[in-house]
């Protein structure tokens, strides 16, 4: 376990030359805490937390150290001038993550340093498409707009693909399916032709409305829809959505949300 550590430690600080790197945090087994859930509320995947860990059942204790693979994150080249809370603001950050995620004791940075901008962060600048900005709707409302059953158009802000979906359920975000194995394609394509739990910013065209969103691209729980090739079903967020597993808003499903709404 000892040699898992270091190994993770390592990873957070090691950049490759494409610019990405691999992070890793640590988490402490609380009691009702599954692997799934944990997954979940670090946007990896069971298989990949299992990986990490050694562990060839599902099975996990309270008190249990595990390393949970946040996956793969982005750099940044810090310019004159910057400062945490630039950056922080650029990508939908605080200073307090950035400074975590770099294990950074001070606020002090310098021109041509390196920093790891954790997974889930997205700037303004990432977007090449054109697609136009989305509209800011919070949970509550957008929960009514794209009701249950009701079908949509996705289109993914970073390229610009659109497929189609229907609502199957959810309570504090959309769980939803695409209605066909040409929709599916699509999705698959908008992830680099492999389903990951990172957020991308979407808008979700529904009732002659554009929706500002997130989706994360794993299939997962049930799905109900037949003959989509698609085992399940992935969530969408919209401003203020929670998880179901967590009950708590996640920030990287919001900074995408703000992305998709042209605020950063």
């Amino acid at each position: 376990m000892h040699k898992k550590r270091i190994i993770a430690t390592t990873a957070l600080a090691l950049f490759l030359t494409t610019g990405s790197a691999f992070a890793a945090t640590d988490h402490y087994v609380k009691k009702g805490d599954t692997l799934w859930l944990l997954a979940q509320k670090y946007g990896t995947s069971v298989e990949a937390i299992k990986k990490s860990n050694n562990l060839k059942t599902t099975m996990i204790y309270p008190g249990q150290k595990l390393i949970i693979p946040t996956g793969q994150t982005s750099s940044y080249t810090v310019q004159k001038g910057d400062s945490l809370f630039l950056i922080g603001k650029k990508y939908g950050l605080t200073a307090a993550q950035l400074m975590k995620a770099n294990n950074l004791t001070t606020t002090m940075i310098y021109p041509g340093q390196k920093l790891v901008i954790p997974q889930g962060s997205l700037p303004a600048s990432a977007s090449r498409s054109g697609v136009k900005a989305g509209e800011l709707v919070d949970w509550s409302k957008a929960n009514k707009i794209f009701a249950l059953y009701s079908k949509a158009t996705i289109t993914d802000v970073d390229t610009g693909l659109s497929f189609k979906v229907q609502r199957r359920g959810g309570s504090s975000h959309a769980d939803v399916q695409p209605l066909t194995k040409t929709d599916t394609a699509t999705m698959k394509k908008i992830y680099g032709g492999s389903w990951s739990w990172n957020r991308r910013a979407i808008i979700v065209n529904v009732g002659g409305r554009r929706l500002a969103a997130s989706m994360n691209g794993m299939p997962h729980g049930e799905g109900a829809i037949k003959d989509n090739n698609f085992p399940g079903h992935f969530c969408i967020h919209f401003q203020n959505s929670k998880t179901h597993g967590t009950k708590r808003v996640d920030p990287a499903h919001q900074a995408a949300v703000k992305k998709a709404a042209g605020l950063i």
